[in-house]
């Protein structure tokens, strides 16, 4: 049976490959002479005149006398004599003029032709416009470089030109440039001429060179200027989509990985047959890891202990990581908006469909494994091995579905451009378990572990390894004009991004392996379809509301591509400014770190502990999240406008947007992680489709006002963020109205609303305030004090918040206690760790405010957790 259905999946894919050798033969074409005039013509542009071997190219530094036997001519900037301009009046043939200094001091040629209306004009210097196309002007239909090209795609181009072109305009400058509705590239009546009012320089307008259409509308140019008929983007061989040879392949790599997963899934099967698992192993994984001091004592010191873990790498790696990714990555690793917008777009296009396959396999993991892990081992372990095999056989229909969409259907929509960014996209969904041990250890409350996993894959192999892709890419594709640098960087980011995944795999099997436990036990088959109907019973809830986020992403940039000219640059302003302010994403960690701790005694049943760990989750998070926001607030537009260049400025009216976003989200990220433990995933759904339904029927209503945002907020994209607080905003009430309808979160506000609110709103005002008025003395805006206030800001601030939140009371003498322990539980960092505890106790002592707003349910919790302690140490294998 197994032979047969190899046999019989190798026959369809000698179909298919038969099929597209027959329907893809091209016939022979006559090639085309054409005369390319410039002085000093750039190698980049010669290249992709000569990409398409049709075109027959003569390099010249004048017209000459006889054009009798070419096709067609390319000027560059070249000013001719009267007889050539003569000769040019006389051409039967194609002509295609782009405009520069030379032209644009003297337009007799484009006079003479009947295109221009002035005889000179001035470069505008510094200057940038957006290129739209003009569609109102044609009673059928438009010519191929206007139908053709996704001209929305197109970056900001400068050093254009004020000559007034006569003729049909086909692309001018939008409303948003420095000259609005200036004609930049017209046609003559009959269609034989084209003027370009601009110059493709490497120099100043690098991001037009490496556009992706920009080679096919040279193409196109040519073409349509002698009138034949016209390749689409998809069938242009020379167009960076996959082709018929690359679909082959492809195919070829699906079918063996395919293979490949089966036969490794039989393996392990009979493999888990004939060698039952140890006891040995599942004691192992049932115990606390009792060397690590008080990790292995329930607590909410295990879930502060290890996010002060993270924090404290963080704060150490935030300087670099900060520097390399708004600083060194926009002026050297991927110098080019539009690519880290063709990236962010496969992103957040992939990210609801990976969701959507996924079945929330990650969630389940955690929340059924910290579930059963101390009384049945067992079936903890099930959970773990479900999560490997299900991503490995789903990666295997994403890897179908997606190669076969990117490959054959993509290069026909208007995402062709970005054809190969989703197919390399496609193919790190498998095997997809790379993960796996950072999930595990999350399971395990080794919070310490998980958070430094966590933070080598985001922090530091992100801007090492993942970095170091992108520039190979850039150096090795990038040099085939076909790619061109900035594609090119996105397709080596995306590679990157799967390599950094597969070095934290290894990291963590390390850890793993130094805890004492067996690799083989992840990848065995012991569980049974009882466990499957369980895990996706509870995944399927989970991800209905899960997908929703990625999904309204995916409808805010089908928005911007639609109304937003250059949305692929703007993308990439909005995708700097947020990366920048994801720092606070840290205290997101944070809140996702509770989900095992939840899991663990909301089953245990320890109401009061469920209770103490939901107030102190909300203070926690409320005290580092406001501390970093309003750090980033003083440091953000400064930081961005010194270091990242000019070409970069408009993502720095962003940031603060993004923090007052951040500075809710809290609420959000922790509603999700209490609904998850809790066993409600259906609830958490609910409260994503109250958030996203409201997001996208505001983004429909605010992005299509894009200009007005532009005229009234200094960016197109605060549009967005219009729609993002309501959502948000309503969201949180909802979630929070529900989880304290059980009684197991049904917490006191009086225990909440000082140490948790009051304290540390009011501590990160005066940080704000403190950091605001240092920074206008220190601040150059240049590199150096750039780096100078980052670092002031996240480190310094830090020590300065926690003295100010302490003062206001932000402790008793229990949360106090709490600190010291989880301070103590700091290895590594303890020369942060212990000045941060220090200052908090220092400061307590002498607040007029200490011990006056007490949790009052710390005893009560403290005692449950003993309970659990016991219990856990009691287990016997």
């Amino acid at each position: 049976m197994k032979k047969k259905f190899i046999l019989l999946l190798l026959l369809c894919l000698l179909s298919v490959l038969t099929l597209s050798i027959i329907t893809t033969q091209i016939q022979a074409q006559t090639s085309l002479e054409i005369l390319v005039v410039g002085e000093d013509i750039e190698e980049a542009l010669l290249t992709r005149l000569s990409l398409d071997p049709m075109f027959v190219i003569t390099e010249s530094n004048t017209i000459g006398s006889d054009i009798s036997g070419y096709d067609s001519i390319v000027i560059l900037d070249y000013t001719p004599t009267t007889a050539e301009i003569n000769l040019l009046g006389a051409f039967p043939g194609g002509i295609a003029v782009f405009i520069y200094t030379n032209l644009a001091s003297n337009a007799t040629l484009l006079t003479s032709l009947g295109l221009a209306s002035s005889i000179n004009g001035t470069i505008t210097s510094g200057n940038f416009s957006l290129p739209v196309p003009v569609t109102d002007t044609f009673g059928g239909d438009p010519p191929p470089i206007l139908e053709n090209i996704q001209w929305n795609s197109v970056p900001t181009i400068t050093n254009y030109t004020t000559i007034q072109l006569e003729g049909t305009t086909l692309i001018e400058t939008s409303d948003e440039s420095d000259d609005p509705n200036l004609a930049l590239i017209t046609t003559s009546g009959n269609e034989k001429h084209y003027i370009f009012n601009f110059f493709p320089s490497m120099e100043f307008n690098q991001e037009l060179v490496e556009w992706p259409f920009f080679n096919y509308m040279l193409y196109l140019t040519l073409k349509s200027s002698i009138g034949d008929p016209v390749k689409s983007y998809a069938d242009w061989d020379y167009s960076p989509v996959p082709h018929t040879k690359e679909t082959i392949i492809l195919g070829v790599a699906v079918l063996l990985t395919s293979i490949a997963t089966i036969i490794g899934f039989i393996f392990a099967k009979k493999y888990t047959k004939k060698n039952p698992i140890k006891k040995s192993d599942l004691q192992e994984i049932s115990k606390e890891e009792e060397k690590a001091a008080g990790w292995e004592e329930v607590g909410m010191q295990r879930q502060l202990g290890g996010f002060l873990v993270q924090l404290f790498a963080g704060l150490l790696i935030i300087l670099p990581n900060a520097v390399m990714s708004a600083l060194v990555f926009p002026l050297l690793i991927l110098p080019s908006p539009q690519a880290v917008g063709f990236y962010d777009f496969t992103i957040r296009f992939f990210e609801a469909l990976w969701l959507f396959f996924d079945l929330g396999t990650s969630v389940i993991l955690v929340k059924f494994f910290s579930e059963h892990r101390v009384k049945r081992p067992e079936q903890a372990i099930k959970y773990v091995q479900i999560f490997v095999w299900f991503q490995m056989l789903s990666g295997i229909a994403q890897l179908f579905i997606i190669s076969f969409i990117g490959s054959i259907v993509f290069p026909h929509t208007f995402l062709a451009h970005m054809s190969w960014i989703f197919v390399t996209h496609a193919f790190f969904q498998w095997p997809a378990f790379f993960l796996v041990f950072m999930y595990l250890f999350q399971a395990m409350n080794r919070i310490d572990i998980y958070q430094i996993l966590n933070l080598l894959l985001y922090a530091v192999f992100n801007i090492t390894i993942q970095y170091g892709i992108i520039v190979l890419f850039r150096y090795t594709l990038g040099r085939n004009p076909i790619f061109g640098d900035g594609l090119a960087g996105a397709i080596g980011y995306s590679v990157g991004f799967y390599v950094i995944q597969i070095v934290s795999f290894f990291v963590g099997l390390l850890f793993f392996k130094k805890l004492g436990f067996s690799l083989k036990t992840i990848f065995r088959i012991d569980f049974t379809m009882a466990e499957i109907k369980e895990a996706l019973k509870f995944g399927v809830k989970w991800m209905m509301g899960a997908i929703l986020p990625p999904l309204g992403w995916f409808i805010q940039l089908f928005l911007l591509s639609k109304f937003l000219p250059n949305y692929t640059q703007q993308q990439g302003f909005f995708s700097l400014a947020w990366n920048f302010a994801m720092i606070v994403m840290l205290v997101g960690l944070f809140a996702q770190g509770f989900l095992p701790a939840i899991s663990e005694s909301y089953h245990a049943k320890k109401p009061v502990l469920t209770r103490y760990y939901t107030v102190s989750s909300l203070k926690w998070s409320a005290y580092f999240d406001w501390y970093l926001v309003a750090a980033l607030a003083a440091v953000g537009a400064r930081f961005i406008i010194g270091g990242a260049g000019a070409e970069w400025a408009p993502a720095a009216s962003l940031i603060i947007w993004f923090l007052v976003f951040h500075s809710i989200g809290y609420f959000s990220w922790l509603g999700d992680w209490l609904f998850a433990g809790s066993d409600r995933p259906g609830m958490a759904a609910i409260s994503w489709v109250i958030e996203q339904v409201i997001r996208t029927s505001l983004l429909a209503v605010f992005i299509p006002l894009n200009r007005w945002f532009a005229a009234t907020f200094g960016s197109p994209m605060i549009a967005i963020l219009f729609a993002y607080f309501p959502a948000l905003i309503i969201k949180n009430i909802f979630m929070w109205w529900q989880i304290r309808r059980n009684d197991y979160f049904k917490f006191k506000w009086k225990d909440l609303y000082w140490q948790g609110i009051i304290a540390p709103l009011i501590s990160a005002g005066i940080l704000y305030g403190i950091l605001e008025g240092l920074f206008r003395l220190i601040w150059q805006g240049e590199i150096i004090t750039s780096v100078v206030i980052l670092l002031i800001g996240t480190l310094l601030g830090l020590y300065i918040y926690a003295f100010i939140a302490s003062w206001f009371g932000a402790f008793d003498d229990n949360t106090l206690e709490e600190l010291k322990t989880a301070t103590e539980m700091v290895k590594g960092f303890r020369f942060m760790a212990k000045p941060f505890y220090k200052i908090t106790e220092w400061a307590s002592k002498i607040s007029p405010l200490h011990n006056k707003f007490q949790i009052s349910i710390f005893k009560e919790a403290a005692a449950e957790a003993k309970e659990l302690t016991k219990e856990k140490t009691q287990l016997v294998i």
